[in-house]
């Protein structure tokens, strides 16, 4: 496989992720997810994929909308780091807070057992300019 279809499939395991993120669809994550998945939020504090999956699933916080307006995705063997930003509104019940977030993101992947699975997920948000 080229370097260009593997960027290829991960760009669409990353469109797969992100509307499974908006649309809060556990089993389509559960499958892009690596067992030792780890997020880290925007504001530091960090889930296992369990801890993830759960406060999705019980809708501790929900998107209500998402865009990628940029990405960029390096590959080494086994290995696929994507460098992108993330435009997204993320709504948490229990406080009644909304959020609208313009952050940048870094998703690592790695080939296992044949086929690519998010490891980690670290969103750094973007300071607003004067």
């Amino acid at each position: 496989m080229s370097h260009d279809d593997r960027g290829n499939e991960i760009h669409e395991l990353e469109q797969l992720r992100h509307v499974a993120m908006l649309n809060a669809d556990i089993s389509a994550l559960d499958d892009l997810m690596g067992r030792e998945f780890v997020y880290t939020h925007s504001d530091g504090h960090r889930d296992s994929k369990q801890d993830y999956l759960g406060k999705l699933a019980e809708r501790v916080f929900y998107f209500s909308s998402m865009e990628q307006p940029e990405e960029d995705i390096r590959i080494t063997g086994d290995s696929a780091l994507v460098f992108g930003r993330m435009l997204a509104k993320v709504h948490v019940p229990s406080s009644g807070l909304t959020k609208t977030l313009n952050n940048s993101y870094l998703a690592a992947y790695a080939r296992l057992d044949g086929r690519w699975k998010i490891l980690a997920l670290q969103s750094t948000p973007i300071p607003t300019s004067n």
